[in-house]
């Protein structure tokens, strides 16, 4: 599941790592931007103060995906570093290297983008260093252009997709392990699951964007289902709302469906 950085309460974000690891699940991870996409105006939690946070706590927690053109490979890599050395049990670093989407927000903050070919280097600089500050750390790579692609075969531990459908997926799954058996290959996206059609209309008119799954309890069960059959190893899920209710009712009437 997804950390609720989105707030100014930080007793949502350690509830939400509170919860992962009393349901089980692999851990929480936490988006990179500086403000919240689509909407400026709300609060946000930084990325690394919550990761070192989280980790404090112990528990699994991860980066999806830290931009490492945004900090650059050296404070990328000491970010890593610290994360582990504060809380050791499970840290996955997700590595991205910014998309259209962060352009707004780097604007806005009078940041560098960079080129595509220069974020791709900034993302294989910061494996390299990581490997050599902390190379117990699982890395992954996020992205889906061709040179991310190649990129995550050859030098990380595994791949994210972020809000791919299906048909795509199962493309890109194929893909890989036809170059590497051995990568771990997580899909992550925004869900919305309600008990009925009306309480689902009601949840979708309040989205400022469209979520990568949404239905009923059963038709989201069905869904998530379906990526694990393609081949997926991980599901990286941002339950929306992202509240203590909606993330019981998702373990309780979603997970509870898949674990039967």
């Amino acid at each position: 599941m997804t950390a609720p950085q989105f707030t100014e309460d930080p007793r949502l974000v350690f509830a939400a790592a509170d919860f992962a690891n009393e349901a089980g699940l692999e851990g929480v991870f936490c988006f990179d931007h500086l403000v919240p996409l689509g909407d400026p105006r709300r609060p946000i939690f930084e990325l690394t103060s919550v990761l070192g946070a989280l980790a404090a706590k112990g528990g699994g927690v991860g980066s999806l995906v830290l931009r490492a053109p945004l900090r650059g490979p050296v404070i990328s890599a000491a970010i890593a570093a610290t994360v582990t050395a504060v809380g050791p049990e499970r840290f996955v670093l997700g590595l991205g290297s910014g998309d259209s989407r962060s352009r707004d927000e780097q604007r806005r903050f009078g940041l560098e983008g960079g080129s595509l070919a220069e974020r791709i280097t900034s993302v294989e600089s910061t494996i390299e260093r990581v490997r050599s500050l902390a190379p117990r750390v699982p890395i992954w790579v996020g992205g889906t252009h061709p040179q991310i692609r190649r990129l995550a075969v050859a030098r990380a531990d595994g791949w994210n997709g972020w809000g791919i459908d299906l048909r795509r997926l199962g493309e890109l799954v194929g893909w890989f392990r036809e170059r590497r058996p051995d990568l771990t290959l997580s899909w992550g996206g925004a869900v919305v699951a309600a008990g009925d059609r009306g309480e689902l209309e009601r949840l979708l008119d309040a989205r400022r964007t469209p979520p990568a799954i949404a239905g009923t309890y059963p038709e989201v069960a069905r869904r998530l289902a379906e990526t694990f059959q393609l081949g997926i190893d991980v599901a990286v899920v941002s339950i929306l709302p992202n509240r203590p209710e909606r993330w019981r009712m998702f373990h309780r009437e979603v997970l509870g469906r898949l674990y039967r």
